[in-house]
């Protein structure tokens, strides 16, 4: 009965279901009220694609997919709890739906919540934790230690060939000595010599990373975007600014059909790098202050923003800051904050199909009224007007 208790106060904080079953396949413990929305329940041949998998792995606990949802199964002396499903991708209410309906569930209304791997991981050690009555991490429940010895092995054994294949087939990594140099020329903005040291990056300046291609060619694009990236965060580039850039660019090189795109993707982001790197470096002398401000506002541009907010968080005068703020960048502090919000906002209003009174919401500058007064200060023109003239060309 405690059991219960903590399954139905994890349910109602997460909505993940845990269920405890004794004998590897006797259910003593669940959210009895939601059985009938259960899938695990309602559909034995799930429970026991669940139960096979946590028996035989060679670890504590087991994450099992099915389907595209996602399962853990945790065994311990005397018991086997399994939770989930849960989802690391969004999914309409369609998709839940007949996902529920494969596995005969027949009431409508469970919730299948959408969590990280990680943060599954650490609440199903959290969870049996509680149940069993001792601390538990997600390595006391995951860590593989055959998996971890094996690697350690193959490591030794292969590394060895893996150099006498280097040298016979030309492996060679692309040298740290032109790296920092490509590096330099980008952070002065010097683009033809960054263009000489970089541009000419063939396969063998990385190394062998993987056994096909294309597979190559997309572990290559990663290499490449998240040095530049850091090489832009030097340079002076925002960090919010910098890190979206490069979370956009890899999340669009993980759909990319072909090495082709994937080259091309890499290509696009490196002129975007550059371009952000040169308005950087046009800057003269930099507060520190004046940056870490920038930095905030980038970071929360969604949300309602002012000069207290901003001097709490470094600490300091906002007299002082309002001051040096308005010394650098030719504004104050809130104008800025609301060019920044205008910026953010001319996107939505090209590329998404959002009304403007939501866009003017997302933005923390509701009512529409209001949006449109600031977006017209800053740009001349009405939200609509701009709009129109994105779709017009």
């Amino acid at each position: 009965m405690e059991n219960e208790y903590i399954i139905m106060g994890i349910y109602g904080m997460t909505k993940v279901l845990f269920r405890e079953y004794r004998n590897q396949d006797s259910l003593v413990s669940t959210f009895w009220e939601i059985e009938k929305e259960d899938p695990v329940v309602c559909d034995l041949e799930l429970f026991w694609h669940v139960q096979r998998q946590a028996v035989q792995a060679n670890t504590k606990a087991v994450v099992v997919m099915d389907a595209g949802f996602a399962y853990v199964g945790v065994k311990t002396e005397d018991a086997l709890y399994i939770g989930g499903p849960v989802t690391m991708d969004e999914r309409s209410e369609y998709e839940v739906n007949r996902y529920l309906e494969s596995h005969h569930v027949q009431r409508k209304g469970y919730v299948i919540p959408k969590v990280t791997l990680v943060s599954f991981m650490r609440l199903s050690a959290f969870f049996c934790g509680l149940v069993t009555n001792r601390p538990l991490t997600e390595d006391d429940l995951f860590a593989d230690e055959m998996l971890a010895r094996q690697m350690e092995a193959e490591i030794e054994n292969r590394l060895t060939m893996y150099r006498l294949d280097s040298s016979e087939n030309d492996w060679h990594h692309y040298s740290y000595q032109a790296e920092e140099e490509a590096k330099h020329y980008l952070e002065m903005g010097q683009e033809s010599e960054f263009q000489k040291k970089s541009g000419n990056i063939q396969r063998e300046h990385w190394g062998k990373l993987a056994d096909t291609n294309e597979k190559q060619i997309e572990y290559e694009c990663v290499c490449a975007i998240t040095i530049v990236t850091r090489t832009a965060m030097r340079a002076g580039v925002l960090e919010a600014v910098a890190y979206g850039i490069s979370d956009v660019t890899l999340q669009r090189l993980s759909k990319a059909k072909n090495a082709i795109e994937m080259l091309q993707i890499q290509k696009k982001a490196m002129e975007t790098f550059e371009k952000e790197i040169k308005r950087a470096a046009s800057l003269k002398r930099k507060n520190l202050h004046v940056e870490r401000t920038k930095n905030f506002v980038a970071k929360h541009a969604f949300e309602k923003i002012t000069l207290k907010d901003v001097a709490e968080e470094l600490a300091l005068n906002p007299t002082y800051l309002s001051r040096i703020f308005k010394g650098q960048e030719g504004m104050t502090l809130s104008e800025y904050i609301m060019k920044e919000k205008v910026e953010l906002s001319c996107n939505m209003l090209k590329y998404s199909e959002e009304s403007i009174a939501r866009i003017a919401e997302y933005v923390g500058l509701a009512p529409q009224s209001y949006y449109t007064k600031v977006f017209k200060k800053v740009t001349g023109m009405t939200p609509g007007k701009y709009r129109e003239r994105g779709l017009h060309g």
